[in-house]
């Protein structure tokens, strides 16, 4: 059981950390700004993400909570 939990943590965190826009433009902003930019990205990307996630979330509840016509 412990092996299965391994490999699959393995291979999530090896299909999340997979570069992308966001990693480049935080990596850009760190060399050129320095390390609170880098952070600023990150952070804005981070807030991004939770409105979807809201929105998502909402949106799901709004469809589960109508009555069936």
């Amino acid at each position: 059981m412990i092996e299965l939990f391994v490999s699959a943590f393995a291979l999530g965190f090896l299909f999340n950390a997979a570069p992308g826009a966001i990693f480049a433009e935080s990596l850009r902003r760190g060399m050129v700004g320095g390390f609170a930019q880098a952070f600023a990205v990150q952070v804005g990307s981070l807030i991004g993400d939770l409105i979807w996630a809201v929105l998502g979330l909402l949106g799901a509840a709004a469809i589960f909570t109508l009555p069936l016509v």
